[in-house]
């Protein structure tokens, strides 16, 4: 099914977006297989063959989980990065250059996060910010920004947005759906991230001016999670295996598409401003 016709945007738009494919070069591609396949697995220990992800006595993820990883990533009858690009271009997705909005970091209590808020508001920089969306038709459809985390992307939503496919039509949608790369993480970038370390209120500022740009700035839902939610909070005033809900665990593609996804955006350095 093509997803174009949910690709039409709103009436009252402030800035109008640029549909955007994201291509990886075949040579690319080539060389994170040969470095996958060539990457040595460390010997058996008691811990690395006596974990068990399931429980609190977990040590992590077993030498079996990484050779199993290993053998499927390097199989191309397991696992194809081309196909997974399709997927994640059959969505429509833009890019647009947004100015973040004013905040405070008021919402912030966490001791552990207050390090991350700033010293003051956003100010209005300007950010390269890539999206994925899923347009609605109706007039009085609610604008819905969803916000990933680290070390997610912004396909970590692509499941939610194929059964909202399969449930509604454009014209039926009751959503505006908004799923971007948070800033500094994969394809959305700024200019002077060099320069300059990013703070949680400027991230919330450039999310808000995304949803602003679109014309969403009399009031939209965020939701998040891990730091999606922190920004959501501003904005309205080993991991992958081991901290995941172990009743539904993560597939082994999708957490090779997100290290894929890392890798092929030279992101991992730039996504890591949260966690100073």
């Amino acid at each position: 099914m093509t997803l174009s016709a949910y690709a039409t945007l709103p009436s009252g738009i402030l800035s109008s977006p640029t549909p955007f494919t994201f291509t990886v070069p075949l040579s690319e591609q080539n060389h994170l297989l040969k470095f996958a396949g060539q990457a040595d697995i460390g010997v058996p220990s008691y811990y690395s063959t006596h974990t068990n992800v399931t429980n609190n006595t977990s040590f992590g993820i077993s030498r079996d989980w990484l050779i199993h990883a290993q053998d499927t990533w390097t199989s191309s009858s397991s696992y194809s990065w081309r196909d997974e690009q399709r997927r994640l271009n059959s969505f429509p997705n833009f890019r647009i250059n947004v100015t973040a909005s004013p905040t405070t970091s008021s919402a912030f209590s966490s001791q552990d996060w207050n390090h991350v808020s700033g010293p003051g508001p956003s100010n209005g920089d300007v950010f390269d910010i890539h999206f994925a969306a899923l347009f609605s038709h109706k007039r009085d459809a609610t604008p819905l920004i969803l916000l990933h985390g680290w070390p997610g992307a912004w396909f970590e939503f692509a499941p939610l947005l194929e059964l909202l496919v399969k449930k509604y039509s454009p014209q039926t949608l009751p959503y505006h759906v908004i799923v971007p790369s948070i800033p500094d993480y994969s394809l959305s970038t700024r200019a002077g991230e060099l320069d300059t370390e990013l703070t949680m209120d400027a991230a919330a500022g450039a999310m808000d001016g995304l949803m602003r740009a679109l014309g969403f700035g009399a009031g939209y839902v965020a939701q998040g999670g891990d730091i999606g939610a922190f920004l959501a909070q501003v904005m309205m005033g080993e991991k992958f295996v081991e901290w995941s809900d172990n009743r539904y665990p993560i597939p082994l593609k999708t957490i090779q598409t997100m290290t894929s996804f890392y890798w092929f955006t030279n992101s991992f350095g730039r996504a890591m401003w949260a966690y100073r």
